[in-house]
């Protein structure tokens, strides 16, 4: 179930709440003996929403930043 809310909350674009869900659907997995594999998964995942969720909060301070640079020619 923790997953499901995770998933949903990743399409929501809730991501503190999807890194929270992944992390204890991890720590539930690990108590099973093939449960390490998905825990890994699991943390992988809550990493990656944990690091979205950063460089959501940053991107105000961030694009002031890089507005020296030239633009890209496509």
């Amino acid at each position: 179930m923790q997953l499901k809310v995770a998933d949903l909350s990743v399409f929501a674009h809730q991501y503190p709440r999807a890194a929270e869900n992944y992390e204890m659907a991890g720590k539930t997995s690990m108590a099973g003996a093939s449960g390490a594999y998905n825990a890994i998964d699991n943390f992988f995942k809550a990493g990656l929403c944990a690091l979205i969720t950063n460089m959501v909060s940053m991107k105000p301070t961030l694009i002031p930043s890089f507005s020296h640079l030239p633009k890209q020619q496509n």
